[in-house]
């Protein structure tokens, strides 16, 4: 199976979970491992495996608005390998949006997901930037930083601000508590965050 898909533009609204994410990546892409789809495909090919090349593009355009983020985003993407051995590889970049976590909207910098073909599992780097503002307890406004790097299932999460803080405090300012881990800060979105 070859081609191309070129996306002109596109709206994608729901509630989501993080936990859901990479879940759903998988199944957009229609290789999901032991769906009803795969099974079909390869009966319908008496045994033989299916194998793909397609190019997927979205220039622009392209927007996400749910619980957790609002962005647009562009893609340049290519499926290769088999039904049984799909392989992904390029990326996805937002071109502007913000995100939430909590109560706090994170007007968003920078961010991409990259995706290798020598990484067989489809789970793809992460780099994502965005900036915001906290309220100390004494009322100062900082200026503060999220970075989330790692992977999609593995994310590293690091807080900075212009005014030297620890993370701990960076924490404390956005509403979560300072043992809190990666996955944790990142489901956060789900509770109260609305972008409604």
């Amino acid at each position: 199976l070859s081609g191309e898909l070129l996306l002109r533009g596109g709206q994608y609204e729901d509630i989501v979970k993080m936990s859901q994410v990479l879940k759903s990546i998988t199944r957009a892409i229609g290789v999901a491992a032991g769906s009803t789809s795969v099974r079909t495909v390869r009966r319908e090919t008496d045994g033989r495996s299916l194998r793909f090349d397609i190019a997927f593009s979205a220039l622009s355009g392209f927007l996400i608005e749910t619980n957790i983020v609002e962005a647009e985003l562009r893609a340049n993407l290519n499926l290769t390998g088999s039904i049984d051995q799909p392989l992904l590889e390029g990326k996805i970049d937002a071109v502007e949006g913000a995100f939430g976590l909590q109560a706090k909207e994170f007007e968003l910098v920078s961010g991409q997901l990259l995706f290798s073909s020598t990484d067989e599992s489809l789970d793809p780097r992460v780099a994502i930037l965005g900036e915001s503002t906290a309220i100390s307890r004494t009322g100062e406004e900082h200026h503060v930083r999220l970075a989330i790097g790692g992977t999609l299932t593995k994310p590293e999460v690091n807080f900075t601000s212009d005014s030297g803080l620890r993370q701990e405090e960076i924490l404390s300012m956005v509403g979560f508590s300072a043992s809190i881990q990666p996955l944790e800060i990142l489901r956060g979105g789900e509770k109260t965050r609305s972008f409604a």
